[in-house]
């Protein structure tokens, strides 16, 4: 279903001082779709059953200090004695073992919902034997761009590919690509794709990356096994995944510093970045999966007149540009309607024909100083 942006994201763009020329209320459409990173699914589903059935622990018990607040709850309960909820298992967690005791134990719901979370905080993390996982992208067909800054340290490394439903809830994955930066090249073994979904996390059945050893060089670009791998017996399409590795890491890491070459151009590109932080791609945004787009690409600079911060932010929009072919850029795909060419994998569309057509301008004058 399609939804026009409501008015409090509007009254958002407001006071966080956007530019002239940010998209209006009505030129924005967005898809239903659950967030499933950890602080969503804390926020969403474990908080509120946790302030109605466990409220003394807003307050000092005992010996057990408070690990409910009003204010920043998600991080009180992370850090609570230092991550002690937070353990490799979920299974293992004080939080769900505690059972009943001055206080009601959790019911079976209650526990469902923390288990889930508790999963995704220790599959997100990388508390098993993988490295920590990559952003989500949603689970559905169209073409992808995961970011690897967290993990490499490196804004112009990622994973693309491309994926394609093949018969009832199998997918096929196609052109799969790792590219390195300029930081240094990237070593990555055993790739696994990981699936959230409000209920839990698992591994994509077929493990079929499971013999994949690849590095590649700082600034190139290699396909990642076959480049082809058949998902089956996925989820729903509310359904997310990410990708873990047994290694992932910097291999013949170089001082480089990273610059746009054509920041005049960037300013006409960032009053929509300033919309699209002010809506769900920044900390402080309207949207209650904020914390799962920011992880994907944190937009917060968008507003700033600080010359090193929107630095910082054009080099890490940079990633996302297609020097050759602006108008096929992730940074607009993802923005177009689907009806039109874009990929249907974002939920956030710039629906008006002029707005979209100004954004795309944008961004390729950008891109002609970029090259």
């Amino acid at each position: 279903m399609l939804l026009g942006v409501s008015s409090l994201a509007l009254a958002s763009l407001v006071t966080t001082g956007c530019q002239l020329g940010t998209i209006p209320e009505a030129d924005m459409v967005v898809v239903e779709d659950p967030g499933l990173d950890p602080q969503s699914l804390y926020e969403t589903n474990v908080e509120p059953q946790l302030k109605m059935s466990c409220s003394c622990h807003t307050l000092k018990q005992d010996a057990v200090e408070p690990f409910l607040s009003a204010d920043n709850g998600y991080q009180t309960i992370k850090n609570f004695a230092g991550g002690k909820f937070l353990t490799a298992n979920p299974d293992a967690s004080l939080l769900l073992q505690k059972g009943k005791h001055l206080g009601p134990s959790l019911t079976q719901e209650q526990y469902d919902f923390a288990h889930a979370w508790l999963d995704a905080e220790s599959v997100t993390s990388g508390k098993g034997a993988a490295s920590p996982t990559s952003p989500t992208v949603a689970l559905r067909i169209g073409d992808f761009y995961i970011n690897l800054e967290s993990l490499t340290k490196d804004p112009l490394s990622k994973i693309t590919f491309s994926m394609a439903q093949s018969v009832g809830r199998s997918y096929r994955i196609s052109n799969l690509q790792l590219t390195a930066g300029p930081t240094g090249g990237i070593q990555i073994k055993h790739p696994r794709f990981i699936i959230f979904t409000a209920s839990g996390v698992t591994p994509e059945s077929s493990d079929g990356l499971s013999t994949v050893d690849l590095t590649v060089d700082a600034n190139k670009t290699a396909t990642i096994g076959s480049g082809s791998l058949l998902l089956t017996s996925l989820p729903a399409t509310s359904a997310r995944m990410a990708l873990a590795f047994e290694i992932i890491k910097v291999v013949n890491g170089m001082p480089v510093v990273l610059a746009c070459k054509n920041l005049v151009g960037f300013d006409g590109v960032k009053p929509t970045l300033s919309t699209c932080a002010a809506l769900c791609h920044s900390p402080t945004a309207t949207d209650p999966r904020k914390a799962q787009a920011t992880g994907a690409f944190n937009m917060a600079n968008a507003a700033s007149t600080d010359p090193m911060l929107v630095g910082a932010l054009c080099v890490n929009t940079l990633a996302r540009l297609d020097k050759a072919m602006p108008d096929k850029s992730v940074l607009v795909v993802q923005a177009q309607p689907a009806a039109t060419g874009g990929t249907p994998n974002h939920p956030y569309k710039i629906d008006n024909v002029t707005n979209f057509t100004n954004f795309k301008t944008a961004v390729t004058t950008w891109a002609s100083g970029e090259k």
